[in-house]
């Protein structure tokens, strides 16, 4: 920041520089998509002038300080989604409809594994559980059978992560299916490395043990 910006200030000029700065850095945040731009071109316009009047070397800080703000928000929330290890099973086709504790399987499906995991978001932003990998999958479905009460027709695109919350993936409600890749490859007592991707928070890894039945 060139010298004219960190003038002295008088009292009633940093008073206001208080004032403005809580409100307007509360707004960057919350509005940073359109404010931040707005920012960046008005300190390239002002702020590296030779002579600054007071209200525009004001101004210049309050932007800067107001980025260094978002930048360190937008650093925390890049860590405020965390997993819990979960389990998964293999899927069972009913010969009548599950109930909370489901009826002796009629089969077992060793192609499929749904698997089920807790996640916190410590964060103040919404983010959203967009996919998954895992060495042992070769592609993943996001289901919710809370909603539709059918597997077949229960698949969505994302599952949301409120912000400030935590999301269980459970049984009969929001889950995840892994297509395994080799059928026998994977057995009950295992436990299969996995990767959840969040649309803010990127990768999360997490282990999922293979039980038997659901818990």
């Amino acid at each position: 920041m060139n010298k004219p910006i960190k003038k002295l200030l008088t009292s009633s000029v940093v008073g206001t520089a208080v004032f403005l700065f809580s409100t307007v850095s509360v707004f960057a945040v919350l509005n940073s998509a359109a404010f931040l731009p707005q920012a960046q071109d008005f300190i390239k316009k002002n702020c590296d002038k030779n002579t600054v009047n007071d209200d525009k070397s004001l101004l210049c800080y309050l932007f800067y300080k107001t980025g260094e703000l978002d930048t360190r928000v937008n650093t925390l929330e890049q860590h405020a989604v965390t997993v819990d290890n979960g389990t998964g099973h293999f899927t069972r086709i009913f010969s009548e409809p599950p109930v909370v504790t489901p009826p002796p399987p009629s089969t077992i499906d060793k192609s499929t594994i749904r698997f089920y995991a807790t996640i916190h978001n410590t964060g103040v932003k919404n983010d959203l559980l967009i996919g998954a990998y895992s060495p042992k999958c070769r592609s993943f479905i996001m289901d919710d059978m809370g909603i539709s009460g059918n597997n077949n027709n229960g698949s969505i695109g994302n599952i949301p992560i409120p912000a400030n919350s935590t999301v269980e993936l459970k049984f009969m409600d929001l889950s995840m299916i892994c297509n395994v890749k080799t059928i026998d490859e994977v057995k009950v007592g295992d436990q299969i490395p996995m990767s959840l991707f969040f649309d803010k928070n990127g990768e999360v890894p997490i282990n999922i043990q293979i039980i038997d039945t659901p818990q």
